[in-house]
């Protein structure tokens, strides 16, 4: 398995389409980043941080699959691209901006909010993908005001 840079983008090398239940089966298992790539045919992955992560193309689209650490096991969300949001605009305004206000310019984030997540000391937190690989994490506080937005490429 190969770790590719930042300027690679990863969507675009996903050519080998699985069952969206290989994928289900593979979170359940775990095994580590090396085993888990291995069973779904992945290749390459990137790094930001301490966050491995790979682009998995199934039957129900893509995934973006995210090793944190030395995670036994993986977590994943589906990529669902921002195809009206203005990313820049977002990027620059997103600290002045409510949780609400966000899901109206972007309805087609990945929202983990309060009430979605199992634990209560976790931030609720968002991803907007982009077409040219661009990745937002957008970080909420208790009163679901945008706090902190991370970039990276996917």
């Amino acid at each position: 398995m190969k770790q590719v840079g930042q300027n690679t983008v990863l969507f675009n090398a996903a050519n080998n389409m699985i069952d969206y239940e290989e994928l289900e089966h593979a979170l359940i298992n775990g095994g580590g980043l090396e085993a888990v790539a291995k069973r779904l045919g992945i290749s390459k992955y990137k790094t930001y941080g301490s966050m491995d992560y790979f682009i998995v193309d199934t039957t129900e689209g893509l995934y973006l699959v995210m090793f944190e650490g030395d995670s036994y096991y993986p977590s994943a969300t589906p990529v669902r691209f921002s195809d009206s949001t203005d990313k820049d605009y977002l990027y620059t305004s997103v600290t002045d901006l409510t949780l609400k206000e966000i899901m109206e310019i972007d309805p087609m984030g990945q929202y983990y909010t309060w009430d979605k997540m199992n634990w209560s000391q976790a931030n609720a937190f968002s991803y907007h993908f982009y077409d040219d690989g661009t990745v937002f994490v957008i970080i909420y506080d208790d009163k679901d005001n945008a706090i902190r937005i991370a970039e990276f490429t996917i």
